[in-house]
């Protein structure tokens, strides 16, 4: 019965974290194909320019990240609850449990034209189970909270999971953290019913952690005195000249 004990306390809010991933986006075009449609556009770059003219100084791959959360929410707990119980004509007193030292006087047994089921008012501690079903967020690289159904459809590729810390200067500013990912998950999901009295579990899970590196390709080059980047994305071959 203590699992009915109004007075006891609750139990701690426990989180359950997976370890966080890193994948890449599956690239189309690798960096032969990229510098094939790099000189194929080189009038974009740099007006009146000849390919045999331009120098390629450096070419640097590059990243931008997203990240993917997904998780959920489970909370069992008791509340008290009013209920009116049917009850016939002859009953005149009700002891709600074996455990109850309570008596519910009803009073007298109804005759005649009177007799006719009543209700008998009584109070129930009930134990509950609320669930969220699985939950995701996504977040692009400026930190613009994004459809997650696109991510989850990307072709992706695992990678090592100290990238990142290896390769800081290689991938964008993140705008948002993977923590604060979660965090914004855990406010959205872990919402406690507002007739909840004594909590027995309450667990939230992270079931998805990860963050998806999107590949770019960075040319610097030079046309007679000037110096351009130019970005190249492997997966839509979009071209970018970019400020220096």
């Amino acid at each position: 019965m203590d699992d009915y004990d109004l007075n006891k306390g609750n139990a701690p809010f426990e989180e359950k974290i997976v370890d966080l991933e890193i994948h890449f986006r599956t690239k189309k075009i690798g960096k032969p194909e990229a510098k094939v449609l790099l000189e194929s556009k080189i009038n974009k770059v740099f007006k009146k320019a000849a390919g045999v003219d331009v120098k390629y100084l450096d070419v640097t791959e590059y990243y931008e990240p997203f990240i993917h959360i997904s998780g959920r929410y489970r909370i069992i707990y008791i509340k008290r609850k009013p209920i009116d119980l049917p009850i016939s004509h002859e009953v005149i007193g009700a002891k709600v449990c074996p455990d109850c030292d309570m008596v519910y006087e009803v009073g007298e047994a109804l005759e005649g034209e009177t007799k006719k089921k009543r209700n008998l008012p009584i109070e129930v501690v009930l134990k509950l189970v609320h669930e969220s079903g699985d939950a995701d967020l996504a977040f692009d690289y400026k930190g613009k909270e994004m459809n997650p159904q696109k991510i989850i459809d990307w072709k992706t590729e695992k990678g090592p999971s100290n990238f990142i810390e290896q390769n800081k200067n290689s991938i964008r500013r993140f705008s948002v953290t993977p923590q604060e990912a979660i965090d914004r998950l855990r406010k959205k999901i872990a919402i406690r019913p507002h007739d909840t009295r004594r909590i027995l579990e309450e667990v939230f899970e992270v079931t998805k952690n990860e963050i998806i590196l999107h590949p770019l390709f960075i040319y610097t080059m030079q046309y007679q005195e000037e110096t351009k980047k130019v970005q190249i994305d492997t997966i839509s071959e979009k071209l970018e000249v970019l400020k220096i």
